[in-house]
């Protein structure tokens, strides 16, 4: 199974930032580096987004095109097993031989 992020948003709450990997606040370059790291961009929800002043989770509610609500999705992640996992990430160099083990 594969898992395709277009834009997707995270919560600031909690967030230890001295743990907080600086990609996911760097915006410039259309967001480039989180792209390239992620497949995806990520925006803090509780921020607001710049020209309509909704928090980008409320902007995600919104349909571009219809202005009909949108659905989403929200996931709970247990960080410690997040940290803890050997899985690699988009963009991290894997030895071959280990990924065939």
């Amino acid at each position: 199974m594969s898992l395709e992020i277009t834009t997707s948003g995270w919560s600031v709450h909690g967030v230890d930032e001295d743990r907080l990997d600086p990609v996911f606040l760097t915006f410039d370059n259309g967001r480039a580096a989180q792209k390239a790291r992620f497949g995806g961009e990520l925006f803090p929800a509780e921020l607001p987004e710049g020209i309509s002043g909704r928090t980008f989770l409320e902007f995600f509610q919104i349909d571009k095109d219809t202005g009909g609500r949108n659905g989403i999705v929200a996931m709970a992640l247990d960080v410690e097993q997040l940290l803890a996992s050997e899985t690699p990430r988009p963009g991290d160099d894997v030895d071959e031989e280990e990924a065939q083990e």
